[in-house]
């Protein structure tokens, strides 16, 4: 496995995950936006307890990343 790193993305590669790469993309997508999801859900529940242990920006990071990643693909 390799992994590539740049201020704007992080990239994982595998001989495995490159076999049928569309299905593992959506896949893959699909997860990332259920867990932003429940995050997101959670951090509505648990608001004080996210501000306690500074996961608000972090969980804001991942909503935008995946708002980019979806107009990309658009």
């Amino acid at each position: 496995m390799q992994i590539k790193q740049t201020e704007e993305f992080i990239q994982f590669d595998s001989l495995y995950l490159n076999i049928a790469p569309s299905p593992l993309k959506a896949a893959l997508k699909t997860s990332a936006c259920v867990g932003a999801w429940v995050l997101q859900v959670f951090q509505r529940v648990f608001e004080t307890r996210f501000e306690l242990i500074g996961i608000v920006e972090d969980v804001n990071r991942v909503k935008e990343g995946l708002s980019v990643l979806n107009a990309m693909q658009q």
